[in-house]
């Protein structure tokens, strides 16, 4: 080619290279078919998305059965332009020692990164995260979003989990309907969860959330990834809780064909999570559905081949028959014909042979004269989906019915136990004021009597004028008090509390460590303070102010919270038992006269 500028060299060959290209070999590509399912004449074929083939056409075959040609923009990347996400349910409620109750920064880096490894596959490709981080809060969501700094920015805000369970189903029906009412097309959903699943041993009557979540992913036509995040260490109590949980996330997986995986929660848990959910999303972000009319007559239920053809400009570049070859039963039934001009009315009547009386037609047809073709009569398998419809319905008035009975049933029961829970706390309350009145009528009475001895000329008895001015005090557990109690107390300070070393120890879990301090003078005065408390001190019901002391009479009721109930004596001279000093070591007490 000498004699020629290099800016002719450069437009020859463009020309030559332009010549000979009809005549290169496309070499076929193998599409992977992941999942089968038929659905009336539809047959939705899941398969591996075939890159470039936007202007072709997809033909399948079933065994020798075809369905209708469907455009080839269902395979390109980013088939969904804006309305393609991947449901992503995060569950984090449970125990905050283990698993994804945990949420370290090692875990939380590792579904960031799995999240961010999904956005953006390909144009349009997208996320929705829903999280839950237990059943006392409000689930939080994302998205759709391709933008890795939303996703970075929603993980960051996610509150610690409260240590409670989540009903993750619940919470996945919610992440649904949001896509239902954004109009967004979904592609799979994946759910990591712990494996404690608290709705596994629901109430009879309750909503069944686990089977709702089942039947609107078949209904999608979407697999679901059960990712299950292992548990150690847990107390025997939340083995059947594991077990169920393990077995529903399984089920999900199994009745949705998807996968299910478990990852240990070991010191590898974050690396072998990543690891795994990195897995998850190259196999789902490439993952996309076909859907055909099927073509032709079978006269019996078969089980046939499965062959997915991309065409491009005449050229197969894509088949799925390079991998195992898939295999579908197809019901027998009259699946009609493929052909554009033998399509279906709009009344959805097969379209038959030209008429112009019904004796032109067979005999499960008849004559439209308006149309001037055959179309097929009505049978009873026409009311069939009206009939399964009404049925439908009815059993969801039965349980919609079943369940406000039940509801009804639990509030009458709840304010049922209210009602006798009331009952029993004013017998007691009634008890304590009984005790405190006779108590107050006894210590009147000795006053009098007292009073009376004070006259007599020979001087008042030694006895009585002890009773008037003790300088010890009696201190026993009051009615309705949910521990016991009996001691005489010598002048002094008595710590309460249920520390080793206090000076009046209680083993009932409402009292505190250091909960109260009573002071008993050498008059018989006696001062009670809280310390703090976290359950509260009452002196005859009245919640005292911490720090703040209250001078007690002799038939008071004093309450270390409301469950421990005791009650100030005065112990008469001949008392039974002496008088019982606090342990030595203190410094606040005398412990002999």
């Amino acid at each position: 080619m000498t004699g020629f500028s290099s800016k002719t060299k450069a437009l020859l060959i463009g020309l030559v290279a332009v010549g000979l290209a009809p005549a290169l070999v496309v070499e076929a590509a193998d599409v992977r078919i992941r999942l089968l399912r038929q659905q009336g004449k539809q047959l939705h074929v899941y398969h591996d998305r075939a890159a470039g083939a936007a202007d072709g056409a997809v033909e399948v075959l079933v065994g020798a059965t075809a369905c209708k040609a469907v455009a080839g923009e269902v395979l390109r990347p980013g088939r969904g332009g804006d309305s393609l996400t991947t449901l992503i349910v995060l569950d984090r409620g449970g125990t905050k020692t283990t698993g994804m109750g945990r949420y370290t920064p090692q875990i939380r880096e590792a579904v960031g990164g799995f999240l961010e490894s999904v956005v953006g596959k390909g144009p349009g490709d997208k996320v929705t995260i829903i999280d839950t981080s237990g059943r006392d809060r409000d689930p939080k969501s994302l998205g759709p979003t391709d933008k890795s700094g939303d996703v970075k920015a929603f993980l960051a805000s996610l509150p610690d989990p409260s240590g409670s369970g989540a009903d993750v189903y619940g919470v996945a029906n919610l992440g649904l309907a949001e896509l239902d009412r954004a109009g967004t097309r979904l592609g799979a959903v994946i759910v990591i969860s712990d494996g404690i699943d608290p709705a596994a041993d629901k109430d009879p009557g309750a909503t069944d959330n686990h089977a709702l979540f089942i039947s609107s992913a078949k209904k999608r036509g979407v697999p679901v990834a059960a990712v299950h995040i292992g548990r150690s260490g847990e107390p025997g109590g939340d083995a059947t809780k594991l077990r169920n949980g393990r077995s529903r996330l399984t089920q999900v997986a199994n009745e949705t064909n998807g996968d299910v995986v478990s990852v240990a929660a070991d010191a590898d848990l974050a690396r072998n999570l990543r690891k795994e959910l990195d897995s998850l999303g190259r196999l789902f972000a490439q993952v996309d559905r076909t859907t055909c009319q099927l073509c032709g007559k079978t006269e019996a239920k078969v089980g046939a081949l499965v062959d997915l053809k991309v065409k491009k400009g005449g050229a197969v570049v894509a088949q799925s028959l390079g991998s195992p070859p898939p295999r579908v039963d197809v019901a027998s039934d009259d699946y009609g014909s493929c052909d554009a001009a033998d399509a279906a009315t709009t009344t959805g009547d097969a379209v038959g042979p030209a008429c112009k009386t019904d004796a032109d037609c067979n005999a499960d047809s008849k004559c439209d004269a308006a149309a001037g073709h055959c179309v097929r009569r009505k049978t009873v398998k026409d009311l069939v989906p009206w009939l399964a419809g009404g049925l439908v319905a009815l059993g969801a008035l039965l349980g919609l019915w079943a369940w406000r009975r039940g509801e009804k049933r639990k509030r009458n029961a709840l304010a049922a136990e209210a009602a006798e829970r009331e009952r029993q706390l004013k017998e007691q309350v009634d008890k304590a004021e009984m005790g405190r009145r006779e108590a107050e009528a006894d210590r009147q009475a000795a006053i009098a009597q007292a009073a009376q001895a004070a006259l007599r000329p020979q001087g008042r008895d030694p006895a009585l004028d002890q009773l008037l001015n003790p300088d010890v005090l009696r201190l026993a557990a009051a009615p309705g008090s949910a521990e016991g109690f009996d001691r005489v107390l010598k002048a002094g300070v008595y710590l309460f509390g249920a520390a080793e070393d206090a000076d009046l120890r209680f083993q009932s879990g409402t009292v505190s460590t250091n909960h109260a301090q009573l002071e008993v003078e050498r008059g018989g005065t006696a001062r009670i303070m809280d310390l703090g408390s976290s359950n509260g001190t009452f002196v005859n019901q009245m919640r005292i102010n911490p720090r703040q002391p209250v001078e007690l009479r002799v038939g008071d009721v004093i309450g270390l919270s409301r469950n421990v109930l005791l009650q100030i004596h005065a112990l008469a001279p001949s008392g039974q038992g002496g008088p019982a000093a606090p342990r030595a070591g203190r410094g606040r007490t005398m412990l002999e006269e």
